[in-house]
């Protein structure tokens, strides 16, 4: 079909009028394919039974006008309606500048504009605001990311999150709220104590932004009121590929099911949460902070391949049956321990700890000790009140290769060099199992104390000669 040319130039006119920065254009055009496409009419519907062939043709015209009028009606009304209640009809992009050069100035009036699958561009320019999201859309920084600053208003509203380790919710204030939604965040600045962002539910991702001074929360206070970056209700939330400096942690509660990947963190940043059973956290950079990784709760995360260079508590585990595996521990002198594991049965494997007082310690732990690589300054693996496995490792310790205080694990086929004791058994009950382990420059090869039962060393051999 072939519009009139009126009606060509007059409904853009009519869209544009109705609904700036809505792709009137666009509108068109589908209502142009679509009237194209329309089936024909019946015949017993058309004029030829009834008029002669010498009229038929006007008739024909005035026809397709009618009904080219009517459809257009149609849609003006169509539009009418869906824009008073808000809703848009085709997805599109929305531009936030804060100079006025764009659709709005603010990103409030972004998002109230926007719909399900819609991008809104963020110029450069200072926001002070808060809001919430709860459509499927992207918000993209436009321009230098650090040129683009979200900041929370000092007094604006919090929301309650999470319950860590028993501690009761707290408020947490936000710059953004996602509240059971899907959106993308990326390429903006969140500055300011307050400007955290908070995804309640969904599966939003928040990628390749920064956040600079956020919450600064300090461990074993409330993180929820502190932190940068939140995630809740059974979220299942991508963070990924952000930098986080001198800020609050990127925590996580409710058995919240994050991807925290490719994350750069610094000057306090950490991570830190009552992870879900899908929960991964992995290759992850953190450096110069008191605190690493830490996992609370009865699930089965997976910490994989995250690098820490002078964090004083690496990575923290109590419960459940985290999968702790492939990362890199460094500290040029550190008094702490590299992995620690408190009442859980999880795995600890193949992990380098250099540089840390204890490389791994566990208490009440079920699980796994494998294939570790550490060279301490104090005590390689020390177990206690715990049974499992402890297999495999590398361990090089200026005092004690392997202590064991009332535990029985299973240990074979470790390697310990360079200790002043090889091997500590302290404590009744203990009854350890060894095969295939050496002991490599050792002062002395067993030391037993405390009531200890003697065990049978012949799974304690020297190292072979070169």
């Amino acid at each position: 079909m072939t519009l009139p040319n009126d009606f060509r130039e007059q409904l853009p006119e009519l869209l544009d009028e109705r609904a700036p920065q809505r792709a009137p254009e666009e509108l068109f055009k589908r209502f142009a394919e679509r009237m194209e496409g329309a089936p024909q009419r019946p015949g017993w519907a058309t004029s030829e039974r009834w008029f002669p062939m010498t009229e038929r043709v006007h008739l024909d015209q005035a026809r397709r006008m009618a009904v080219t009028v009517g459809a257009i009606l149609l849609l003006a009304l169509a539009l009418a309606a869906s824009f008073a209640v808000g809703s848009r009809l085709v997805a599109g992009t929305i531009v936030v500048a804060a100079d006025g050069s764009g659709d709005v100035t603010t990103l409030s009036e972004g998002v109230a504009m926007a719909g399900d699958g819609d991008t809104i561009l963020v110029r450069p320019g200072t926001y002070t605001e808060v809001v919430t999201i709860t459509q499927d859309l992207e918000i993209r920084g436009d321009g230098d990311i650090e040129t683009i600053v979200i900041r929370a208003t000092d007094d604006g509203p919090s929301t309650e999150t999470g319950v860590l380790a028993g501690r009761p919710a707290a408020d947490q204030r936000y710059a953004i709220l996602i509240f059971e939604a899907d959106p993308t965040l990326s390429g903006l600045t969140f500055a300011g104590e307050p400007s955290a962002v908070v995804a309640i539910g969904g599966a939003p991702t928040i990628m390749g932004n920064h956040f600079d001074g956020v919450g600064l929360g300090q461990p074993y206070e409330v993180e929820a009121i502190r932190s940068a970056i939140v995630v809740g209700g059974g979220s299942r939330a991508t963070i990924r590929g952000n930098r986080v400096v001198d800020s609050g942690p990127i925590a996580s509660f409710d058995l919240s099911e994050a991807l925290i990947e490719g994350n750069e963190l610094a000057g306090g940043a950490h991570i830190v949460g009552g992870f879900g059973d899908a929960a991964e956290i992995r290759d992850n950079h953190l450096e110069w902070a008191q605190w690493g990784i830490e996992s609370r709760g009865d699930a089965a995360p997976l910490i994989e391949g995250n690098t820490m260079t002078e964090v004083g508590f690496p990575i923290r585990a109590e419960q459940g049956a985290a999968i702790i595996r492939g990362n890199h521990i460094e500290h040029a002198s550190s008094n702490e321990t590299g992995i620690q594991y408190d009442d859980g049965v999880g795995v600890i494997d193949r992990n380098t700890v250099n540089g840390y007082a204890r490389g791994v310690a566990v208490t009440d732990f079920d699980g796994s000790i494998t294939a570790n690589t550490i060279d301490s300054g104090f005590e390689g693996v020390n177990v206690t009140d715990s049974t499992g496995t402890v297999s495999g490792n590398r361990i090089t310790a200026v005092f004690t290769g392997l202590t064991l205080s009332r535990s029985s694990p299973q240990v074979v086929d470790n390697s310990i060099e360079g200790s002043d004791t090889g091997v500590s058994i302290a404590g009744a009950g203990s009854a350890p199992t060894f095969s295939g382990n050496e002991l490599c420059g050792t002062r002395r090869s067993v030391a037993v104390s405390d009531g200890a039962t003697e065990p049978d060393l012949s799974g304690l051999g020297n190292c072979a000669e070169p």
